[in-house]
């Protein structure tokens, strides 16, 4: 009898000790479903960012002839020298951009212009509270003004907003070892904002590959 009840005891052991690595493995999988479901969620409120921030672009398109908020105003180096000091009262309700240059988190709670997936404290992020950063065909030169929506011959393959650091525009560089080029922080992949007004996640090698023209600018 007490061998009967030693064997069944030593048995109840084993099925706990099943019992708790089902449940590690469960756990494991629950958190790592938890932090893709985190991720999933922050890159969908970082397109709901670019969604409103293409269409305040649109609306200072609508009241200046068709034309784009420059990415970079060469020459200007003025806090109003830039896309986002264009388009900031288009989504505040005429509120001008309360910008400083030593106040750059000025910025309540940073708003649209800020992707969650963004650490605050990312020294990499010279003005933190922008994730964002236009095409920098779109700059005004001197020698070619602005430009207007009409001339981009293929709109749902230009790259208008792509997440990016440190500076307003991205010129032409798709890497992101580049000081002025495009950022990736979604699992690799970066949320834009085409011209057409889609947003797309794309890899660094995707958009290489759909790398295109605007109007007669070429992008490679």
């Amino acid at each position: 009898m007490n061998r009967h009840l030693a064997q069944r005891r030593g048995f109840t052991l084993v099925e706990m000790l099943v019992v708790i690595s089902v449940i590690l493995v469960l756990s494991t999988l629950a958190m790592s479903g938890f932090r893709s479901a985190m991720n999933m969620s922050r890159s969908a409120k970082c397109m709901g960012n670019l969604r409103q921030l293409g269409e305040g672009i649109l609306l200072y398109a609508a009241d200046n002839n068709n034309f784009l908020p420059p990415a970079y105003i060469s020459g200007n180096n003025g806090p109003d020298n830039n896309w986002y000091y264009a388009i900031y009262p288009y989504l505040t309700g005429g509120t001008k951009m309360p910008y400083d240059w030593g106040q750059e988190t000025v910025i309540v709670g940073r708003g649209v212009f800020h992707c969650p997936e963004v650490k605050n404290n990312d020294a990499a992020y010279i003005l933190p509270w922008i994730s964002y950063k236009m095409n920098g065909q779109f700059q005004f030169l001197s020698a070619t003004g602005v430009m207007s929506m009409a001339a981009i011959s293929k709109p749902s393959q230009t790259l208008l907003l792509g997440e990016g650091r440190a500076h307003p525009k991205f010129s032409s560089y798709t890497s992101k070892d580049q000081g002025t080029g495009l950022w990736y922080p979604h699992n690799g992949k970066l949320n834009g904002l085409f011209l057409d007004g889609h947003i797309e996640s794309q890899t660094e090698s995707e958009l290489k590959s759909r790398w295109t023209q605007i109007g007669s600018f070429s992008l490679n």
